[in-house]
């Protein structure tokens, strides 16, 4: 049976997307020591699989050009060995069979497919194991990775995420590809949400897949489990630890749902931003969890906080683009928003003595009250009976960090 999680919108019950659950009972413990005895042939598995598959699918571009669609004889090799790529490397995490549920549809139909949630270090695999070898979008320093030579030869369009022109010719390049008039086809697999989530909710996707206001094909992922959870986040405090679990497991279940092809309006194909947003509502749907604003800054904050070693979930139950509704602040300042809250979060996490719950004595406040205030440029610090005491819960007489930032950020921008 699959874990579920019920959500409501407060900010109190609300789980962060980016939180993981890595917290090993005994049993578990006992499974992982056993699977840890077979990782060393695991890794051979995917060692020869990927060197063997990689320079098999290579041998299917050589004299082509990858700028251009291939024949359809070497695409068809390409997504056989692909399959076979993805099943074998899917099996050394404890997959063996993958469920599938609804039709995919052909590239002649619709040439994307939005794929969500991206919640584990195996997403990409499971692509390639059920769903050939369609393109992708890639950092472009995956090049130069083991993965480099199979993401070129699946022609897949490469960002430099520092270079702003390149951005606008992947935008361009995605559109001429999955045009109805392009001779490409080879469809096109993206994963929306730009990052790994613990499948809690379906954060907001990211609207370049859905620019050109063509057709989309929405994919959901179904990971079911009953003790240990896949995620692999980047508010992870030990992601490596979640890779050698996932390793270590004997058997692991996931469905993919492909959903109907969902044909833009003609609203929405001039306001990519709505119709990534309705696409994001069927997906939820599907998967019976919340569609949230959650989105990059809220991803490298949670990177932040664990890397404190203190759990997103306890310290980040809140949106950031809520605090923009929340903060009496000008566009100029708005600007340095998550330059601010990133420098108060890491100031937060340091109290003395901060507890497991990420909650601020008056006393841990007064040791940090100076330096909070110096890192956002305040000259004064700010008093805790006038300021934040009357946040503080009569439990335990502790802010969290929600309260603490905003009564911050307001005081910044009165003056």
């Amino acid at each position: 049976m699959s874990k579920q999680h019920m959500l409501s919108g407060s900010k109190e019950t609300r789980i962060n997307p980016f939180q993981c659950d890595e917290v090993m009972k005994p049993m578990d413990k006992v499974k992982f020591g056993l699977g840890v005895l077979l990782l060393p042939l695991k890794f051979l598995v995917i060692f020869v699989t990927l060197t063997v598959g990689t320079l098999l699918i290579s041998l299917t571009i050589a004299g082509c050009d990858t700028s251009k669609p291939l024949p359809p004889v070497r695409g068809a090799i390409q997504r056989k060995i692909s399959t076979i790529i993805g099943r074998a490397l899917m099996a050394c995490f404890g997959v063996y069979t993958i469920k599938f549920k609804g039709q995919r549809s052909s590239a002649k139909d619709c040439k994307m497919l939005v794929i969500a949630p991206h919640s584990t270090c195996m997403d990409a695999l499971l692509v390639g194991a059920c769903m050939g070898a369609p393109s992708g979008v890639g950092k472009a320093e995956l090049k130069d990775s083991i993965v480099g030579p199979y993401m070129e030869a699946s022609q897949t369009i490469f960002v430099d995420r520092e270079n702003k022109s390149n951005k606008k010719k992947v935008a361009e390049e995605i559109a001429k590809r999955i045009a109805k008039t392009s001779k490409w086809q080879r469809q096109l697999a993206i994963f929306p949400e730009g990052t790994c989530t613990n499948r809690t909710s379906l954060i907001s996707f990211r609207p370049g897949a859905f620019a050109p206001g063509e057709p989309v094909q929405p994919v959901v992922i179904h990971w079911e489990y009953d003790h240990f959870d896949p995620s692999w986040t980047a508010g992870a405090l030990n992601r490596a630890l979640i890779v050698f679990r996932s390793m270590a497991q004997v058997y692991q279940k996931v469905t993919v749902e492909f959903l109907p092809v969902y044909q833009p309006s003609e609203v929405e194909q001039n306001d990519a931003i709505l119709f990534s947003k309705n696409v994001q509502r069927d997906m939820a749907a599907a998967l019976h969890i919340p569609a949230t604003d959650f989105t990059y800054p809220d991803m490298f904050l949670a990177q932040k906080s664990a890397k404190a070693k203190v759990y997103p979930a306890k310290i980040l139950p809140f949106m950031f683009r809520e605090l923009i509704q929340e903060i009496d602040a000008n566009e100029e300042m708005k600007d340095s928003l998550y330059d601010d809250t990133t420098a108060l979060l890491l100031r937060f996490v340091k109290a003395p003595a901060m507890s497991k719950n990420a909650r601020l004595s008056e006393k841990q406040f007064a040791r940090i009250a100076s330096k909070a205030a110096s890192d956002i440029g305040l000259k004064q610090p700010l008093e805790w009976a006038i300021h934040l005491r009357p946040f503080a819960s009569k439990d335990d007489a502790c802010v969290d960090f929600h309260d603490f930032l905003v009564s911050h950020l307001n005081n910044k921008h009165k003056n």
